[in-house]
């Protein structure tokens, strides 16, 4: 899928995607399952690695391998589903640094939304190509302020 930035421009992919525990490499992006139940000295060999999650995973279950993450790439099931802006947030909140990555079903006019959660890139999904992003990016310059009010209230909840 093509990747743009949390301003709607393509950028290229870095990262090689592999469902199997790998003995080395570098930039993988692992299916959580499968860096979970890696080792320390596994994922130190590998690291930094991405995580593929789901927007319903836990935080609490990402932080034994947090240390090894370089990439986040949290999945979106339904674009009414608000719990990857969630996890997005308090990955951020808790100094997780790395790229934040968007992906499954989102539209660009969450783009504000995805910002104001810490998202760095998007996966654009085959109905919504990088122009329509592009688009939604020079349409404003932040979140409007009930968004804001009601991530606010969301993450003060966890």
């Amino acid at each position: 899928m093509p990747l743009v930035d949390q301003n709607g421009r393509p950028v290229r992919e870095t990262w090689q995607a592999t469902d199997i525990p790998p003995a080395s490499g570098h930039n993988l992006l692992l299916p959580f399952q499968v860096a979970r139940d890696m080792s320390p000295t596994e994922l130190t060999r590998i690291a930094p690695i991405g995580l593929r999650v789901d927007g319903n995973t836990a935080f609490d279950q990402i932080v034994p391998i947090l240390a090894y993450v370089g990439m986040v790439v949290i999945s979106f099931p339904s674009f009414r589903d608000g719990r990857g802006f969630t996890l997005a947030t308090t990955l951020r909140r808790h100094g997780f640094s790395g790229e934040l990555r968007a992906s499954g079903s989102i539209l660009p006019d969450q783009l504000a939304a995805l910002r104001q959660c810490g998202f760095s890139s998007i996966e654009t999904p085959p109905a919504h190509p990088p122009a329509q992003w592009q688009a939604a990016a020079s349409s404003f310059s932040e979140a409007r302020p009930l968004l804001k009010h009601l991530l606010a209230q969301r993450s003060s909840v966890k």
